[in-house]
């Protein structure tokens, strides 16, 4: 089996540069192309709400 070409992207420009890069090694090379993708997530921190049968009141 032939190994696959990979390459991250993430959004940004140089990630945009790559991918076009890898697309075209993929098609000379006659090679698979694996595209990772990555995104950011950005945490939150949810409200805890304890049972109405353990609230304090």
């Amino acid at each position: 089996m032939t190994e696959p070409i990979v390459v991250g992207a993430d959004g940004s420009d140089d990630a945009g540069r790559a991918l076009d890069w890898s697309a075209d090694e993929a098609v000379l090379r006659d090679r698979p192309l694996h595209i990772v993708h990555a995104v950011e997530i950005r945490h939150y921190r949810a409200p805890v709400f304890a049972p109405p049968e353990t609230r304090r009141t």
